[in-house]
């Protein structure tokens, strides 16, 4: 009977797997492709072509003096050596095997958690479907499957069980090289030090968390301690952390740039993130009537309610704790689970590996690079590059936000006036750009436009509009079929 649950669950599995596979590889390879792929890729491009890291920023106009912190170096190699070997299909399926590892980790995670087997089915679907919108070729793919690998080791350490704690510096070594959000990591291990400091102190408190189970607070501590000096192996040592200090302290652009406003609620992921939360919420208060809710689950809650409704870039924070939290849940009478993991983890690594081979196999027909390119010109200035390219580019460049990062890539050598990487322009000079482009009073004074050579730009914004009429600048390309216009200075 155990053999054959065992061979459900892992049916179960590798199904839920196997779907997130090809609903990345289907979204992505469909839908617009992320604007910052592409000075990630050029940033693993200069990196490999150097060995070495850049000094200063060698993409803007803005940075050429200002030193660099490329603090996400570890990912952009990783993707880039994925198109070095498949072109943009090897982006695209580098999305899926993340998308699919972290639906294997959200659902291991939940059953460690004590959720039975169809309700951590549930769970991780819908996680992963309210991640969606995140599987982008992005660092947070790492962040997010590394916040649920923490989530994991904290969740099964005993104190017969603590020697697993020990995984987490190796962890933050790898997270602080690939992406800046290692600092929320930081934040998770703060708050299960709080649960044990909160538990071990007083007797009276919590007679349901099992205290002779808990981990000691010295062994938090001294794993704290070890995983912040984890944080400092990476080529900036402390430095790193002005990173996370900048995006912290820089609210400005907030309302600027998209992946930084508040959720929208005008797509189903964001319903379905809502739903997870409401649902959790519903759970803490029902479990409360009985017995105490673990401080550990609650700091993260709120915690992670205020970045996820913040931030729509951060939901993924809020969704693994809201799973979390409804994994756990259970009546005052229900019985703890004896095993909460289902199956040994390299039984999962497998079975992922596995799925992941046939989500490739079955998609290489559909992923022409020749589709995929089509796909990208429809959203970036291809067409407008090429002609830039066979025209000799002229600098300094002006170009739209959106489209710095792939004209960076597309033209090596030519230095972009604003591109993705927000924390490198300081939010004075984004807003005055997006005012700029948006020709709101003032336009006309934007150093930057003025001193252009070349102007890029998308048709439909009222820069362009105001440009053909601009006794300063000339129309000298205008796609047919894509978005892009150029214009160069008289």
């Amino acid at each position: 009977m155990k053999r054959t649950r065992l061979a459900l669950e892992i049916a179960g599995f590798c199904a839920l797997v196997l779907v997130a596979g090809v609903f990345v590889v289907v979204v992505r390879g469909r839908t617009g492709w992320d604007q910052d792929i592409w000075w990630h890729l050029a940033t693993g491009r200069w990196i490999a072509q150097h060995h070495g890291l850049p000094a200063n920023d060698p993409f803007s106009q803005a940075g050429a003096d200002r030193p660099l912190i490329a603090y996400s170096w570890l990912f952009e190699l990783i993707a880039y050596g994925a198109y070095q070997s498949a072109g943009l299909t090897g982006i695209v399926f580098l999305s899926a095997v993340l998308g699919m590892t972290i639906a294997g980790a959200l659902y291991v995670l939940f059953r460690a958690c004590g959720a039975p087997v169809g309700r951590a089915l549930i769970l991780s679907a819908s996680a992963f479907y309210a991640l969606m919108p995140l599987t982008t070729p992005r660092p947070w793919l790492f962040s997010i499957l590394f916040l649920v690998i923490e989530l994991f080791l904290i969740t099964t350490a005993t104190r017969n069980a603590a020697r697993r704690l020990w995984l987490l510096p190796l962890l933050f070594i790898a997270w602080t090289n690939i992406h800046i959000q290692f600092v929320l990591g930081l934040a998770v291990l703060g708050a299960a030090a709080a649960d044990a400091f909160w538990y071990q102190t007083d007797p009276r408190r919590g007679a349901d968390t099992h205290r002779e189970t808990l981990v000691p607070v010295g062994s938090w501590l001294w794993v704290g301690v070890a995983c912040v000096a984890a944080t400092f192996l990476n080529p900036y040592t402390f430095r790193i952390y002005s990173v996370a200090r900048d995006y912290a302290g820089q609210t400005a652009w907030w309302s600027y740039v998209g992946e930084f406003l508040a959720p929208a609620f005008r797509t189903s992921p964001d319903w379905v993130m809502l739903a997870l939360v409401l649902t959790a919420s519903g759970c803490i208060g029902w479990q409360a009537r009985n017995r105490p809710v673990r401080v550990f689950w609650l700091l993260l809650f709120v915690f992670g309610a205020w970045l996820g409704f913040r931030s729509r870039r951060d939901t993924w924070f809020i969704v693994a704790t809201a799973g979390c939290v409804i994994a756990g849940a259970r009546s005052p009478a229900a019985a703890r689970p004896e095993r909460p993991v289902f199956l040994p983890i390299w039984q999962a690594i497998i079975a992922v590996g596995a799925m992941a081979g046939l989500v490739a196999i079955a998609s290489l027909p559909r992923l022409s690079e020749e589709r995929l390119e089509a796909n990208v010109a429809r959203s970036f200035p291809a067409a407008a590059a090429a002609f830039v390219e066979q025209r000799g580019a002229a600098a300094p460049i002006y170009n739209f936000y959106d489209w710095g990062g792939y004209l960076l890539w597309r033209l090596p050598g030519v230095r972009v006036s604003m591109d993705g990487r927000a924390w490198i322009y300081g939010p004075e000079h984004v807003v005055r750009h997006v005012n700029t482009w948006q020709g709101k009073p003032g336009w006309r004074d934007d150093p930057e436009l003025a001193m252009a050579a070349l102007v890029i730009g998308p048709q439909d914004l009222p820069l362009t509009s105001l440009l053909r009429l601009d006794e300063r600048f000339t129309l000298v390309y205008e796609d047919r079929a894509g978005p892009a216009v150029v214009f160069a200075a008289r």
